[in-house]
């Protein structure tokens, strides 16, 4: 069985919190792996990191924008510069 998907399962089709799923992952997850973790999806490293902090963007948050770019580039294309 692949607990992974098992877990996110429970979040997304079972009506568990996502938020209680994460604080219960980061309190399992050893400090290397939380920051092995955090490296490999370019989140700041530490707090005192501010002005990264303050100017970042979240990796979905730059996939959301970047598409939500393309889909109304293709709409307009498809549809006029009126679409929605």
């Amino acid at each position: 069985m692949d607990y992974r998907d098992f877990a996110i399962e429970l979040t997304e089709e079972m009506g568990f919190s996502e938020k209680d799923m994460l604080v219960a992952a980061l309190k399992w997850m050893s400090l290397d792996d939380v920051k092995g973790m955090l490296e490999a999806n370019e989140y700041p490293m530490s707090c005192e990191e501010d002005d990264e902090i303050e100017d970042f963007t979240p990796p979905s948050a730059r996939v959301k924008a970047e598409a939500d770019r393309v889909f109304g580039a293709v709409a307009d294309r498809i549809f006029g510069s009126n679409a929605i």
